[in-house]
């Protein structure tokens, strides 16, 4: 289902209780505006049923999906009622809800089906609980297993399945990084398919969990990469590991040394802004990269089959090139010459011109026009001027953003504001507009004045 349009959304979360004053919270906003994952029919659904406008107030998260759903596990760790709050402080019972949707989503996953039947569910709250607790609260939490808000009666009667596709990803994301992070290689890996749908969740998982835990995606990272040289077994799992790695690439640290190599892939996802980076002896059946800039990659020995890609990705001159091009406009480009042609002005020839686009060849050239793409390809609603947030602090710390910003801003193309976080007081920015940035479309106004200003820059 496509997403709403910022009025549609704001006139439906009026019939549920949110008001004009709500949307003026800067944290809801931003949330709210064209082209937002927050337009999603189930992240509105979650706002509009799970999450007060109060509760985002002074949020300044940098993904969607982690902030709506640990705003939900919260709630529903307040509902066990007191025998178990007795037992259980907030922090463990939230801490236990987590860890029980992450293994219902690997059961999903591991047996290839989308519900399981609500008995079952009740067992896995209860495998997750352990044998230690009091009767009373293994029954209260059994009863309440199913009926968490994440889940929903499915078509068949008695099961149960998660609200939305997108959340069942997303516990699978977190279970597929501790999995491997600790050894272990989880059936689903081995034996399913690791499809586009769920390498696109996983590659915004990834980036927050290299902030957030970033010792535990460390560790996912250099095991993952090993495997191709230590990993016998004669299943799926090397594939997906590749693609995992793949997807995993714009969320590592610039000063790594990062190289990955010899894996073979069927359908690869790269989103944002890769860091350098060396893959050598990859064959890669299938790669979307819409919106991504793989410049700093350095490919060698690699073969491509085909790509999905749009007007605004960026590459390097090692990158292979494949035998088939489909654009996001449904145009599908095939021929050597043909594709060579598209990737020369795109990266692959550097001294070839972009012939698209609204920015002249001469702002392209400059560093703050390179800053700005950079940025604009950033996938986190909001970027934290200060070393812990690594994602953001390649751009606030680069010395062309103060000139930038105050471009941006004199433009209304950012939000700055400044809030308490980690104990002092923190800026953060929000780039608006940041698909209209890479479209580059021919009659957009507003966006020439703010290339004319970058020039003048």
């Amino acid at each position: 289902m496509a997403p709403a349009k910022p009025e549609q959304a704001k006139e439906w979360l009026k019939k549920h209780q949110w008001t004009e004053a709500n949307f003026a919270i800067p944290s809801i906003s931003v949330l709210l505006e064209d082209h937002s994952f927050a337009l999603r029919p189930v992240f509105l659904r979650i706002l509009a049923e799970h999450v007060k406008p109060k509760e985002l107030k002074d949020k300044h998260e940098r993904y969607l999906t982690p902030l709506l759903v640990n705003q939900m596990i919260h709630r529903e760790a307040g509902l066990f009622g007191k025998p178990v709050e007795s037992v259980l402080n907030q922090q463990q019972r939230e801490a236990f809800v987590l860890e029980f949707l992450c293994e219902v989503a690997r059961e999903m996953a591991d047996f290839q089906t989308e519900s399981l039947e609500a008995s079952e569910i009740a067992w896995i709250s209860e495998a997750t609980l352990g044998d230690e607790k009091p009767q009373e609260v293994i029954s209260l939490i059994r009863n309440r297993a199913s009926v968490v808000a994440f889940f929903v009666n499915d078509e068949r009667p008695g099961y149960k399945t998660f609200m939305h596709s997108y959340l069942l990803n997303y516990f699978i994301a977190l279970v597929v990084i501790d999995a491997l992070a600790r050894g272990d290689v989880p059936k689903f890996v081995r034996r399913n398919l690791l499809g586009s749908e769920f390498l696109s969740v996983f590659s915004d998982v990834a980036a927050e969990s290299a902030v957030t835990s970033s010792q535990q995606f460390s560790t996912f990272c250099a095991r993952a990469s090993s495997m191709s040289f230590s990993y016998a077994s004669a299943d799926r799992a090397l594939r997906n590991v590749g693609a995992l790695l793949l997807a995993s690439l714009p969320a590592l640290a610039e000063p790594a040394e990062i190289t990955f190599r010899a894996f073979q892939v069927d359908d690869a996802v790269i989103r944002g802004v890769c860091p350098q980076a060396s893959l050598i002896d990859f064959e890669i059946n299938q790669l979307d990269c819409r919106g991504a800039d793989l410049s700093k990659l350095n490919w060698s020995n690699c073969k491509l089959g085909s790509i999905i890609a749009d007007e605004s990705i960026r590459v390097s001159p090692s990158f292979p090139i494949p035998l088939k091009i489909s654009l996001a406009s449904g145009q599908q480009i095939t021929g050597s010459d043909d594709v060579s042609a598209w990737f020369g002005p795109r990266g692959v020839d550097p001294e070839a011109t972009v012939l698209s686009g609204l920015a002249p060849q001469a702002l392209r050239k400059k560093p703050i026009f390179a800053l700005l793409s950079r940025a604009a390809r950033m996938r986190q609603y909001w970027l934290r001027a200060d070393n812990e947030d690594m994602q953001a602090s390649k751009i606030v710390n680069d010395p062309n953003w103060p000139k930038l910003s105050k471009i941006l801003a004199n433009h209304d193309y950012l939000r700055e504001e400044t809030r308490q976080a980690s104990g002092r007081a923190s800026a953060f920015y929000h780039i608006k507009h940041r698909e209209s940035i890479l479209a580059e479309q021919p009659d957009d106004e507003h966006l020439k004045k703010l290339f004319d200003d970058l020039m003048k820059a």
